[in-house]
């Protein structure tokens, strides 16, 4: 994050999660989710998608960690009760903890 002006930073986490975190938690949910939500979404996914998030933000920006998974955690829970429109909300909800959070 050295290099990157602080308004860009809410939609570059918002990006990089969705181009990992999003497929983590699909991959991984589709072969190994046996713990289903209500919604048939599976804690396995969600928990991928954490993963991939945070790794994904920080390869991209080298915030520490720590700030990275509660930002991670709101983008999963976007995904794990958005529905259809899951792509718009997991970046407008990573965005909007971002700058709560950082």
């Amino acid at each position: 994050s050295l290099f990157i002006p602080q308004y860009t930073i809410g939609a570059l986490l918002g990006i990089t999660t969705l181009g990992l975190g999003d497929p983590s938690a699909c991959i991984i949910g589709k072969l190994f989710g046996k713990h289903k939500f209500k919604n048939g979404k599976s804690v396995e996914g969600f928990i991928a998608f954490v993963i991939g998030a945070t790794i994904s933000m920080f390869m991209f920006t080298h915030i520490a960690i720590w700030k990275l998974i509660p930002i991670a955690l709101v983008g999963a829970i976007a995904e794990a009760y958005s529905g259809e429109k899951d792509n718009m909300m997991i970046q407008l909800t990573v965005a909007l903890a971002a700058f709560i959070i950082l």
